[in-house]
């Protein structure tokens, strides 16, 4: 399986989402035949990707906002990667 991993919390960032969205990528890399994670660009970010045994591509966006500004992008990857299926690694709730 051709996976799209799409995460808004993603390191080298820092917290509990953080860790569970590397964490998944790193064990559904082991099943699928070709995984990537599209998460936010951060500083820090090229030099923990490197170290990461899937690809990870960076959108400039907001963390709070990946979603929502990113879906062209999204669709875009989609389509060209010829991905088998996409995963958002978390929801996200609206205020109120």
């Amino acid at each position: 399986m051709r996976l799209l991993l799409v995460s808004q919390d993603f390191p080298p960032d820092v917290g509990g989402i953080q860790t569970y969205s590397l964490e998944l990528a790193r064990r559904l890399a082991r099943w699928c035949e070709a995984l990537e994670v599209v998460a936010p660009a951060v500083p820090g970010a090229e030099a923990l990707d490197r170290t990461l045994p899937f690809a990870v591509r960076r959108v400039r966006s907001s963390t709070n906002a990946l979603g929502a500004l990113a879906i062209p992008a999204l669709w875009r990857r989609a389509r060209a990667g010829r991905f088998d299926a996409a995963l958002h690694a978390q929801w996200t709730t609206a205020p109120g």
